[in-house]
C-alpha cells in the first residue's frame, strides 16, 4: 500500500464521524439551494500544485454546537460572503486595508481570541504547513482534505462564538426566533465573523424589536437586513438578500 493511500486510510479512521456529519450537512445545503433557486456552480478550480499537509489530530465538537447545522452556514458564508486566502506580505492592496492573513474572513491579526483558541491554533498551524507563495495566490481556497479540516475547524471557532455571543446578547426570546427561522441565523451567524460590536449592535436593535411585540420572521429579517445596510457592512447586506430571495 503506497503512502498516499496509508494517509487516507488514516483520516478515514481519524475523521470518520466528522465525514458523516459533512455528508449530512451537504444534504442540508442542496435543499436550501433548491429552496433559495440558489444553483450557482463554480466552473473554476483550482489546481494544487504541493501535496497538502495533514493533521491527524481528532477535532473535539463541543456539545452545545449543532456542528452538521453550523458547517452548513460556514459554507455558505466562505463561498458568498468571505471568500479565499490573502496575505499582506505576498499580495498587499489597498483595498484589504489594514486587514491582516485572512482566510475564510478568519483574520489571523483582527480575529481576536478567534484565533487562541485550540481550534483557532490549529487552523493556522495548518496554514503555515501548507502556504507557499506560488500557489497561495490572492483568493486561494483550499482544496480536498486540508479544505475539509480548516472548514470543520472554522465551523468550531465560529460555532462556539456564536452560541457566547446570543448567550450574552441575545434576550431568550429573541434566541428563540432566530434559531427557528435559517434566515435570521444567517444573518446571527455573519455577524459572528463581524464581531462582537456588530453582533451587539444587531442583538439590541432585535430585541428591541421582540420587545415592541414584532414576532413575525419575516418582518424581522427585512428589519435586520435594513439595520445591517446601515453599517460599513452595507455590501454584505444585498448579498444574504439575494442568498434569500427576500
Amino acid at each position: 500500500m503506497s503512502k498516499i493511500q496509508n494517509l487516507q486510510e488514516e483520516l478515514k479512521r481519524q475523521y470518520q464521524l466528522i465525514y458523516e456529519q459533512n455528508l449530512l450537512a451537504d444534504f442540508f445545503v442542496q435543499m436550501i439551494e433548491k429552496l433559495t433557486g440558489d444553483t450557482e456552480q463554480s466552473t473554476t478550480k483550482t489546481k494544487e500544485i504541493d501535496k497538502p499537509t495533514v493533521s491527524t489530530k481528532v477535532i473535539s465538537v463541543p456539545k452545545n454546537i449543532d456542528f452538521k447545522n453550523f458547517r452548513q452556514v460556514t459554507d455558505k458564508i466562505i463561498e458568498k460572503l468571505e471568500g479565499g486566502y490573502y496575505n499582506p506580505a505576498w499580495h498587499g492592496t489597498p483595498k484589504m486595508g489594514k486587514s491582516g492573513e485572512t482566510l475564510f474572513g478568519l483574520d489571523r491579526v483582527n480575529g481576536g481570541t478567534l484565533n487562541t483558541t485550540p481550534e483557532g491554533k490549529e487552523f493556522w498551524k495548518l496554514v503555515d504547513k501548507n502556504k507557499n507563495k506560488k500557489t497561495w495566490k490572492h483568493y486561494y481556497m483550499p482544496t480536498g482534505s486540508l479544505n475539509e479540516q480548516l472548514r470543520n475547524l472554522l465551523s468550531i471557532i465560529l460555532g462556539r462564538s456564536y452560541m457566547e455571543f446570543s448567550k450574552k446578547y441575545l434576550k431568550p426570546k429573541s434566541f428563540e426566533i432566530v434559531e427557528s427561522d435559517p434566515r435570521l441565523k444567517f444573518h446571527f451567524a455573519y455577524a459572528t465573523w463581524n464581531g462582537p460590536g456588530y453582533f451587539k449592535k444587531f442583538a439590541d436593535d432585535f430585541n428591541r424589536r421582540i420587545e415592541n411585540g414584532i414576532t413575525d420572521p419575516s418582518e424581522l429579517y427585512r428589519s435586520i437586513l435594513k439595520a445591517r445596510k446601515n453599517t460599513a457592512l452595507a455590501s454584505s447586506a444585498s448579498k444574504i438578500e439575494k442568498i434569500f430571495r427576500a
